[in-house]
């Protein structure tokens, strides 16, 4: 029971976005958004870059690290929204599938492992994984 509980814990931190990148996000991507938005704005698409200024005001309060916390806290996986808008390359993909195969079995052989268990979960405490 303890080993599912790890392996659910472990795939939670996998998840996580660190405290740090949430600040780091939150006090830099709304300031290069708006720089990027004025100086591609012109004469005759100042009205549409006003709006994109408006839409981004109003999205700013949802990049805060609070809500990033709290959407992260309630399950909002960010990384995989993230991976499943970017272009996706067949052969990446296949990569990626088989190192996540062979890291579960990895981790498998680690929960069947007492000894190894305990290790993992020595490092764990000491704060090295």
């Amino acid at each position: 029971m303890v080993q599912i509980a790890q392996a659910y814990e472990q795939e939670f931190v996998a998840q996580q976005i660190s405290q740090e990148d949430i600040e780091y996000i939150t006090k830099s991507f709304i300031p290069v958004l708006k720089k990027l938005i004025e100086q591609t704005s012109s004469g005759e698409n100042s009205a549409a870059a006003a709006n994109i200024e408006n839409a981004i005001d109003v999205l700013t309060p949802l990049l805060s690290v609070e809500m990033l916390t709290v959407l992260q806290l309630v399950g909002f996986n960010f990384k995989k929204f993230i991976t499943s808008k970017a272009p996706a390359d067949p052969q990446s993909e296949l990569e990626r599938t088989e190192l996540a195969l062979k890291y579960n079995t990895e981790a498998l052989k680690v929960a069947q492992d007492k000894e190894a268990s305990d290790r993992l979960e020595q490092l764990r405490s000491k704060g090295i994984l």
